[in-house]
């Protein structure tokens, strides 16, 4: 319904990365050549505290099991390998 969005949705110009950042931390890595000149022509500005996340305990032992070795996300599937 066009009516209804025009009244509830706010529009906005810039994406509000706070409200979706769970896990983020600084890249440190280097871009692939083809990127090169893309990041120097865009220059993205990002202004987020990201040491100010706030993860819940359960996020944190997850993290640390991940770290020594052991997956606790359920799957309740097999991964298969294709020829």
């Amino acid at each position: 319904d066009d009516e209804w969005m025009k009244k509830n949705i706010v529009k906005s110009s810039a994406f509000s990365y706070e409200a979706h950042m769970k896990q983020l931390m600084p890249f440190k890595g280097k871009h692939p050549k083809v990127m090169e000149e893309r990041l120097k022509r865009i220059n993205w500005k990002f202004d987020v505290d990201i040491s100010m996340q706030n993860r819940t305990l359960k996020d944190k032992a997850k993290d640390l099991l991940l770290k020594i070795g052991i997956n606790p996300n359920y799957q309740n599937y097999k991964l298969v390998e294709r020829f």
